[in-house]
């Protein structure tokens, strides 16, 4: 899948435009933990009521289940981030402007009114590493976390379930798709004691990279296919990051605002392939798949394009 970002130079000043081309779950037994741990973790509202949870990828950009929000318009949802209780979202709450569905899988992207501020409480979670393949090999531990639904209350005739005020976390095992027949494009997990439940779709399967020192979503919870605790499926990261893509921010470093003589700029895009063109007064002096080196010939507009290429 090939896009474009463009950045564009007008008399000698460099400005950088950005034009992309184009069943709930619960903590089964879980334990208590602090936003500040995952701060990529999110709550979504529909309609004013809790509807599942999701994950911060970029300012702008929430990663969440299709069936958390198939059913509401882009105005019935809002996200909630920041904080360990959900009662203490507070002001907290991000309205969405669009909803982007994937054509064949249970993932939807929130566009969000507004961008997020960035805090100790709310960051974005690397998915683009998501490609590894020895992420998903069974028996690696992985970590899932959500506000579901925690406890039956047994006297109430219609059997209401009642949702966690505290954030909780339980982490689970990878077993092999062929246990339960699933899908390559989904990664389950299973215990026999703990499990994600209804409240908990759309958050965040999570592991620990060390080499890379920090966390990489390697899945979106999906459903439970079975019995309580048993089973869960998550949506496989890599098989949807082509989808992804177009809607993800480039990370853009290095540069200067006066183009003089020479300036270099860095992509940091994972698991790509870059390659750089211009036009107009501006010269490329060298280029590699992360960065390139300009040169400025004169005065006036010119264009510095990247072309990404996503690769698997």
């Amino acid at each position: 899948m090939y896009y474009e970002k463009t950045f564009l130079i007008i008399s000698v000043l460099l400005g950088i435009l950005f034009y992309p081309v184009n069943a709930q779950q619960r903590i089964v037994e879980g334990s208590n933990i602090n936003i500040s741990e995952v701060p990529w973790q999110v709550a979504i509202q529909t309609k004013g009521v809790f509807n599942g949870g999701g994950s911060i990828l970029a300012p702008n950009l929430i990663l969440t289940a299709a069936h958390v929000v198939e059913k509401y318009t882009a105005k019935e949802v809002k996200v909630g981030v920041g904080s360990s209780k959900y009662s203490n979202i507070g002001a907290n709450w991000y309205s969405v402007s669009n909803i982007v569905y994937h054509p064949s899988l249970d993932i939807a992207l929130l566009i969000l009114s507004r961008p997020l501020s960035y805090s100790t409480n709310v960051k974005a979670i690397d998915i683009l590493s998501a490609n590894k393949a020895s992420y998903y090999n069974v028996g690696n531990i992985l970590r899932v976390t959500g506000w579901g639904i925690t406890f039956l209350v047994i006297d109430d005739p219609f059997k209401e379930w009642k949702m966690s005020d505290d954030l909780k976390k339980v982490d689970l095992p990878i077993v092999s798709n062929s246990t339960i027949g699933a899908a390559n494009s989904f990664v389950i997990t299973y215990d026999g004691k703990h499990s994600p439940s209804k409240g908990d779709s759309g958050g965040a399967l999570t592991i620990w990279d060390s080499s890379l020192q920090r966390h990489v979503v390697i899945g979106t919870v999906h459903g439970n296919p079975s019995t309580q605790r048993a089973y869960c499926a998550y949506v496989r990261s890599s098989s949807f990051l082509d989808f992804l893509l177009p809607y993800y921010p480039i990370s853009i470093t290095g540069g200067s605002d006066q183009v003089c003589s020479s300036s270099t700029f860095s992509v940091s895009y994972p698991n790509s392939t870059v390659t750089w063109s211009c036009t107009g007064p501006l010269r490329i002096t060298s280029q590699s798949n992360t960065s390139c080196t300009v040169s400025s010939t004169g005065n006036g507009p010119a264009v510095l394009k990247a072309t990404i290429k996503s690769g698997k």
